[in-house]
């Protein structure tokens, strides 16, 4: 879901509304960015998690890149969300 909505404020908006959104889709880019170098199964220690057991590597690991992930989530959707209501709202006055 999260991808879906990204991709289509990248590539279903017009110009006048990427225009709007491109501060915040810099942003959602950054936050990508740091995740694409920092989070892979090279990560410092994350081979030692997968050896530990599954409470620990929940409690730490799981929870810590699922709430990365959910932060994510949820402003990309209410991103996307508000575009969506925008156009809407744009057609039904033409």
């Amino acid at each position: 879901m999260t991808v879906s909505c990204y991709n289509r404020l990248k590539t279903c908006t017009k110009k006048v509304e990427f225009d709007l959104i491109a501060d915040e889709l810099a942003d959602i880019d950054l936050q990508l960015e740091r995740a694409e170098h920092a989070l892979n199964w090279n990560s410092e220690g994350l081979i030692d998690c997968l050896h530990q057991t599954c409470l620990i590597v929940l409690n730490i690991k799981i929870l810590g890149i699922w709430n990365y992930m959910e932060s994510l989530r949820n402003v990309v959707s209410d991103l996307n969300e508000r575009v969506v209501k925008a156009q809407v709202n744009f057609l039904e006055l033409f």
